[in-house]
């Protein structure tokens, strides 16, 4: 085997541990500008980006220690016992020590981002090490802290302008984040069915019909928070336009959801969602389209 694949052998189970298909939902550090029409701002994008990195460093650290504290657990899961730490390709106490490394430099990195972005990764650690050391045992209780780390990503996005942050924006967050926290343990539950109290022992304080009116539940009260902050919003859009047209989108884009997790308990994965199904990605480009239509009277790239 030459050098290159030597080394490309030994890096790969670290990246895999760090879970960068997971970053995608840091993008919710952008929020807070994307939506006030200051993203492009001088200062704004760097310090967001910033942040995100951050946060990127910040849930590395926090998967990273889940898998070491969950390996037992992950070596019963049909997908999960492929993980390194699972599948012994990285020892218990190596990816501790790599999960204080990132905890460490995210901590870091988010100093730079300004604002109280060091707080809010501070509290995002802390409280997904009280996560995997136990809370994820409670049903209700993990489902919440999951969702938990949405709005602190978006106030992290937030800089030094909290009190202007939407309550709107961090309650449609915050509920999406409960929705795709109870799609995934509906899915598992559905998947796998008495098999997931295996890998998932809090399961077995809850059922299927239970987890389905969760998602219920959380997808009509987003839709109707997503309408209100919509209208409410009017007020910062391009003159002529109206958040109201995005609309129809997030409505498609909460029914499409409800319908591959109720449907075929496809959310154990959301994150891989959108490339899997193509009508739930065109319909999430359409809501960006729109929505980067209406907030900034153009298409961003022609600024």
């Amino acid at each position: 085997m030459s050098a290159v694949g030597t080394a490309a052998n030994r890096i790969l189970p670290w990246l895999r541990l760090a879970r960068p298909q997971q970053w995608t939902k840091n993008l919710f550090v952008l929020a807070v500008p994307f939506f006030a029409g200051s993203l492009l701002e001088p200062g704004e994008l760097t310090s967001g980006v910033v942040a995100a990195v951050s946060f990127c460093l910040a849930s590395s650290a926090a998967y990273a220690f889940n898998d070491a504290q969950d390996v037992e657990l992950d070596r019963l899961h049909p997908r999960k016992r492929r993980r390194p730490v699972a599948a012994g390709s990285i020892s218990i106490r190596a990816a501790r020590i790599f999960a204080a490394l990132l905890a460490v430099t995210g901590l870091s990195v988010s100093t730079a981002a300004g604002g109280n972005a060091a707080l809010w990764v501070a509290i995002f650690l802390l409280v997904n090490a009280l996560y995997s050391a136990g809370l994820r045992q409670h049903p209700g209780l993990d489902i919440i802290i999951i969702a938990l780390g949405f709005p602190l990503r978006v106030l992290a996005g937030a800089g030094n302008d909290i009190s202007n942050t939407s309550p709107w924006l961090l309650a449609c967050t915050g509920i999406t984040a409960l929705l795709l926290a109870a799609g995934k343990r509906h899915s598992e539950l559905g998947s796998h069915g008495g098999v997931a109290v295996q890998f998932r022992p809090g399961l077995r304080k809850v059922s299927l019909r239970t987890t389905g009116a969760t998602v219920w539940a959380s997808a009509t009260v987003l839709a109707g928070t997503y309408t209100l902050y919509a209208l409410a919003a009017s007020s910062r859009t391009a003159p002529g336009w109206s958040m109201g047209i995005t609309i129809p989108f997030a409505g498609l884009i909460i029914a499409l959801y409800l319908w591959l997790v109720l449907r075929h308990h496809a959310g154990e994965q959301p994150e891989l969602l959108p490339f899997l199904y193509k009508p739930l990605l065109l319909s999430l480009l359409g809501y960006l389209a729109a929505t980067i239509t209406v907030i900034y009277g153009v298409p961003m790239w022609t600024r």
